[in-house]
């Protein structure tokens, strides 16, 4: 820190005689008051502009703040309200519930009675089938029978006849 500060002095010194020559200058001109005064004002008057533009918008942003926090407000209490609500509805059990549990029972045993009605359905219906086709396997059986014993008949009629 001390090296730079040295730097700087040196620095400093390498400009005086620069320096010293403006402000023999300055001291020996003659100043201009009015110019000066102006010039003061002005940049007087440019600070107080400036000063009255950001309260200006100080103001607008405060304005803009109240308006934020009063929206925020306002969302909180709806949230809130529909929190409240949405705990009502989910704890009220609707009218109907009570029937409708009462007819999912019903149609529950209505469904199982059905099952089983139609399963044993469905084992007479192949039982039948089975029957029909054990019944036409003996007619068939039989009518070779048949058929052999009328063959053999007629067979035993012509040899007679011989």
């Amino acid at each position: 820190e001390i090296i730079k500060a040295g730097a700087a002095l040196y620095d400093a010194l390498g400009q005086e005689p620069e320096l010293r020559e403006h402000r023999a200058r300055a001291i020996a001109g003659h100043v201009d008051t009015d110019f000066v005064e102006r010039s003061v004002q002005e940049a007087i008057n440019q600070v107080e502009d400036n000063i009255k533009s950001l309260e200006a918008q100080l103001d607008e942003l405060e304005r803009n703040e109240k308006t934020l926090d009063s929206k925020i407000e306002k969302k909180k209490a709806e949230l809130e309200r529909n929190e409240k609500r949405l705990s009502t509805l989910q704890s009220v059990r609707p009218a109907y519930m009570d029937e409708y549990e009462r007819l999912q029972g019903e149609l529950n045993l209505l469904y199982g009675q059905y099952l089983d009605k139609f399963r044993n359905l469905e084992y007479l219906e192949n039982e039948l089938e089975a029957y029909y086709l054990a019944e036409q396997d003996k007619l068939e059986a039989q009518e070779r029978r048949l058929k052999k014993m009328q063959k053999r008949l007629a067979a035993e009629g012509l040899r007679i006849l011989r």
